[in-house]
């Protein structure tokens, strides 16, 4: 098994600079009244990847806590267990890391090999790939040591199985999906599925793996025991980011060339709703209970409620420049 380079000894610990939060600005922009008897509420983290900050917005209000200034080219977001966040920085080869109360940037470490898609595993482990280096980074728990573990070409995304055993990881540009055993430290299946899958999520059982396939215009469900694909779900619109509700039911897909979110079945693959968003969705975030799901607009910086429910949007929140990923806290 492949070592990082003594380069990327660190991801987590030793805080290596402190930089307190600034920027801190309110903005909200009312789209339509939110439904009587509704409670949205949390912390939205937004990584804006022209402006190279992260928004930290009330996500009743939409107000802006905090504005905080990342290392370049941010694109995902992972919550940690102590309550911290980390962001990667994809053209700045960086990892930054965030600390809350108040939100400041706290650390930022390096990471070569254009770093993008991040997971956490039930035991703590974070997962990171890395597009350039056709490989996911797999720390322990302490950070201390991590290991390479070779997958497909420009790995984008990656989501981890219930039970922490497996990691699955969208290869844009191999248009495979890597099944990598964690324990064994090496893929073990590299399933094909649509072009150019940018996003993965997997289903609460366990049992189904879904990708956004931007240039085939689908979403690939997959067969976690037989690692094979078993249907496509049309939605159009060149889909980037990939999404399902808590109970596994309904798949979100974000339609960067259509400003649309699509809600299908995952039983059957039939579409459920087309619902307006902002320019260029991106990133999506729903929340424990279902109801509402958070969607970054990447062209015209917004962030859009959207109540799945009703299925239409409510309202549209400010971001900052190229509004990406986005992670919701409670």
């Amino acid at each position: 098994m492949s070592r990082i380079p003594p380069r990327l000894p660190r991801l987590l610990p030793a805080l290596l600079c402190l930089v307190l939060a600034a920027c801190t600005a309110a903005s909200s922009a009312a789209m339509d009244p939110m439904p009587p008897g509704t409670d949205p509420r949390g912390i939205l983290l937004v990584a804006n990847l022209r402006s190279s900050d992260v928004s930290v917005l009330d996500a009743a209000s939409g107000r802006e806590l905090a504005r905080l200034p990342v290392a370049w080219n941010p694109h995902e977001l992972l919550a940690l267990p102590d309550g911290s966040v980390l962001v990667s920085n994809y053209r700045s080869d960086a990892v930054t890391l965030l600390l809350p109360d108040p939100w400041r940037v706290a650390a930022v470490h390096p990471a070569a090999g254009a770093p993008h898609g991040l997971a956490l595993t039930p035991a703590g482990r974070v997962l990171l790939t890395l597009g350039t280096g056709d490989a996911l980074a797999v720390l322990r728990p302490d950070g201390e040591t991590a290991a390479l573990v070779p997958v497909g070409a420009h790995p984008h995304a990656v989501a981890v199985s219930p039970d922490g055993r497996l990691a699955y990881v969208a290869n844009g540009r191999s248009d495979t999906l890597s099944v990598v055993d964690l324990e064994a430290g090496r893929e073990v299946a590299a399933v094909p599925v649509g072009a150019v899958p940018e996003s993965v999520a997997v289903t609460p059982n366990g049992r189904l793996v879904l990708t956004a396939n931007a240039g085939s215009g689908d979403v690939s469900v997959v067969d976690a025991a037989a690692r094979r694909e078993v249907r496509r779900i049309p939605v159009g619109g060149r889909p980037v980011r990939v999404a399902l509700t808590p109970d596994g039911r309904t798949v979100l897909a974000a339609e960067s060339a259509e400003s649309t979110l699509t809600l299908a079945s995952v039983a059957d693959g039939a579409v459920l709703g087309r619902i307006p968003v902002g320019s260029r969705p991106d990133g999506i975030a729903v929340d424990a209970s279902g109801r509402w799901a958070y969607v970054t607009g990447n062209g015209d910086n917004s962030v859009t409620v959207v109540d799945l429910a009703a299925r239409r949007a409510v309202r549209t929140f400010a971001a900052g420049d190229g509004p990406s990923g986005i992670l919701l806290l409670p």
